[in-house]
């Protein structure tokens, strides 16, 4: 699912449990059909895939392609996101022909981890860094 805000695309993921063997072909597909779009405000649209890519934020770097690699950053918490220790859910944010990494940061959101009874994962936010912070 996603949407579309003028120049930026927003989009969820939820991979399949068996570690995420279809998050790069996710990630791919998204990075392909903005780069082969043939209207140039399509092609310069900033992407973010967000959710459960349910594999290693560095496990999933390596096994998408090159071009894309070469033009997303993977923004993820550095604690656990799911109870079994794993960092799980992230975000992914591209360009297909114009990507500039972008100030933000992702965290879990401590305050909400109580409510989270249902799910064996936790809820991660994306921020700007702090004041004082590089950006």
């Amino acid at each position: 699912m996603g949407i579309r805000i003028g120049s930026d695309a927003f989009f969820t993921i939820h991979a399949l449990a068996n570690r995420g063997v279809d998050a790069p072909a996710v990630v791919n597909s998204v990075f392909e059909f903005f780069r082969n779009s043939t209207r140039p405000d399509m092609q310069a649209t900033n992407w973010m895939i967000a959710g459960d890519f349910n594999r290693n934020p560095d496990n999933l770097r390596m096994a998408i392609e090159t071009p894309v690699r070469n033009n997303t950053v993977i923004l993820a918490p550095s604690d656990p996101t799911q109870r079994s220790g794993g960092i799980l859910d992230y975000a992914v944010v591209g360009n297909a022909i114009a990507f500039i990494p972008p100030v933000l940061r992702a965290g879990l959101l401590f305050g909400e981890r109580a409510t989270q009874i249902s799910s064996d994962h936790y809820p991660v936010g994306i921020f700007l860094p702090p004041p004082g912070e590089p950006r």
